[in-house]
């Protein structure tokens, strides 16, 4: 939330330069002004100019970090809810302990799918059930061995 206020803050500093730096190129193409004043125009052109591309550039960041920490934060909220269901879910599940549809949630499920994390197998009714393997009991994660000696 914090960065989405920044982010704002830096979208209406670029407005406001912009509005500034038009300003001040307006004023260099009025015939009356003197030497000095044209001097002073073109600092106020360049200085507002900076301003606005710095601040949209920071706004631009700023957002793209929003939307990175969101979508951290949906991951964990699914892989929350896929914990819960020790590993095995359904994109219905995901989408009612979730902000998301349905469909973003099969979209999100078949994402970590894809990166490796699960996989979908069938129940015989039909339905397709999302089967993540990284979430196990307690007593199986007793049971393991050294992955070198199997001891």
């Amino acid at each position: 939330m914090f960065s989405r206020i920044i982010a704002l803050f830096y979208f209406i500093v670029a407005l406001l330069s912009l509005y500034f730096a038009s300003s001040a190129l307006t004023n260099l193409f009025n015939p009356e002004e003197t030497d000095s004043e044209l001097g002073t125009n073109i600092s106020l052109f360049i200085i507002f100019s900076i301003i606005t591309v710095f601040s949209s550039y920071r706004s631009w960041q700023r957002r793209q970090q929003a939307i990175s920490n969101d979508q951290e934060t949906l991951e964990k909220d699914i892989l929350s809810v896929i914990e819960d269901q020790q590993g095995r879910t359904t994109p219905e599940e995901v989408a009612v302990a979730t902000h998301l549809t349905v469909k973003q949630a099969t979209e999100h499920l078949n994402d970590l799918c894809q990166q490796g994390s699960g996989g979908k197998q069938i129940t015989d009714q039909g339905n397709i059930i999302y089967v993540f393997s990284g979430f196990i009991s307690a007593e199986e994660k007793k049971t393991a061995k050294d992955a070198m000696y199997g001891r």
